[in-house]
């Protein structure tokens, strides 16, 4: 039942783009009219892609493995920093 219930509280694609837009909306990243252009896996692939070089840093089943565990998005983002190449974070410093 412990599994069962660990699982209602994990983020969904949706949700997580969502909350990936809105993070990029407060910090004024990307006008709004653009992102509601941009599909869900592209939101939440951009994370996952270095903004210095373009380079995709984690494969499509780590990625899709990572959005599985978390429960939202700052969870995401500290997880991308724990496993993603000095790039990224160069980038983002």
């Amino acid at each position: 039942m412990s599994d069962l219930n660990a699982n209602l509280t994990r983020v969904t694609n949706k949700e997580l783009a969502r909350q990936l837009r809105e993070r990029l909306r407060c910090r004024n990243i990307i006008a709004d009219e653009v992102m509601r252009s941009v599909p869900d896996e592209s939101v939440i692939e951009s994370y996952a892609t270095c903004a210095s070089c373009g380079q995709r840093e984690i494969s499509e089943d780590t990625l899709r493995a990572l959005i599985k565990e978390v429960r939202n998005e700052r969870e995401f983002i500290d997880r991308l920093d724990q496993i993603a190449p000095l790039c990224r974070k160069s980038a983002t410093a």
